[in-house]
């Protein structure tokens, strides 16, 4: 049957007493599963408070707004408060995702990251090919949650890609993907 064994012959024990695996203590188990260890990951919102950037008031109020109006991000209304600025909220978006926040100069872009992918695609998609480093190709997005779109310009450059948050990609909206 699978996964038995067919015979009754016992097993060698192993040659090297290093390769033998020990087993981890309940203090290791401990010490991975911890909350102490979690880092706790910040909402945009409670960083644009940290900051200094709105104020309690202002948070309150969306919140109170966004009760009322279904489908809409707090960082959304913020932005349509004007309690924040959109570079503002999507710095901190970038920070809650561990990604560099850049606000790339025209002259910084390199043509040859350019022109990796086509012209319609950036416009349509709101990606900005920077750079290239080796084999890696640096993306800017205002939207860098969205892994659909992020393996798709790695299938369409045929590189790997590094994502940088920028506003020079959004339009007039901050990404779906950051709803709450």
């Amino acid at each position: 049957m699978f996964g038995r064994r067919t015979t009754s012959e016992p097993t060698a024990p192993p040659a090297d007493d290093a390769a033998v695996s020990v087993a981890p203590s309940h203090a290791d188990i401990e010490q991975l599963w911890s909350p102490s260890q979690a880092r706790a990951r910040k909402s945009v919102e409670q960083l644009l408070l940290d900051r200094g950037q709105i104020s309690e008031e202002q948070l309150a109020q969306a919140k109170q707004v966004q009760n009322q109006t279904p489908g809409k991000t707090l960082t959304q209304i913020l932005l349509t408060m004007s309690a924040a600025s959109e570079a503002q909220i999507l710095d901190a978006l970038a920070e809650t995702l561990g990604l560099p926040y850049e606000v790339p100069d025209k002259s910084e872009i390199d043509p040859q990251a350019f022109a990796s992918l086509p012209v319609d695609y950036i416009r349509k998609h709101l990606v900005l090919p920077l750079r290239t480093d080796g084999k890696t190709l640096t993306v800017a997005m205002a939207d860098p949650n969205n892994v659909f779109l992020v393996d798709e310009v790695k299938r369409k450059a045929r590189r790997e890609v590094r994502v940088v948050v920028t506003p020079c990609c959004a339009r007039t909206s901050i990404p779906r993907s950051s709803r709450r």
